[in-house]
């Protein structure tokens, strides 16, 4: 972790892709962080009792993660899910899939757009856009008498 410079490492272990990762953090994960007991002890955001290496996945699981959950009162909720959420939120604020696919670690572009799903508040509020006022001098198709009266023989 390089709060410095606004970075969490993934380094190969803990990667999907056997890579090493950079993530940047956003302000709010830094405001959360620098609030973290053990920043000030180890690099990793989760150190094990000894803070030379990170807490084993499900030690933090059953420490921090579900005990999270439980008094959220979001169960059932998987860790998981909160790389889809991540995928969601960004692509429906606009982010290009290019980029979601950089900060989730994904080789493929297909894997990213499996993880990114549109809310349909989101799905609502792209059909709404074609609802606009009528521009002067633009034909509006559903109102149009004179295109109604020359498609009427036609039909």
């Amino acid at each position: 972790m390089d709060l410095g410079n606004r970075i969490i490492t993934i380094p190969v272990p803990f990667s999907k892709n056997k890579e090493v990762r950079y993530v940047p953090i956003n302000d709010r994960v830094m405001e959360i962080l620098q609030r973290l007991p053990s920043r000030m002890k180890s690099d990793w955001v989760f150190p094990s009792a000894t803070n030379i290496t990170p807490l084993h996945g499900g030690m933090w699981a059953a420490k921090f993660f579900n005990p999270a959950v439980k008094e959220a009162k979001i169960a059932p909720l998987h860790w998981h899910c909160l790389r889809h959420t991540f995928a969601s939120r960004l692509v429906m604020r606009g982010n290009d899939l290019r980029t979601v696919q950089e900060l989730l670690g994904h080789r493929k572009i297909e894997m990213t757009l499996r993880y990114s799903h549109l809310s349909p508040a989101h799905k609502m509020t792209a059909v709404q856009t074609l609802v606009e006022e009528k521009i002067e001098g633009q034909i509006d198709p559903a109102t149009d008498t004179e295109r109604k009266k020359a498609t009427k023989g036609n039909e």
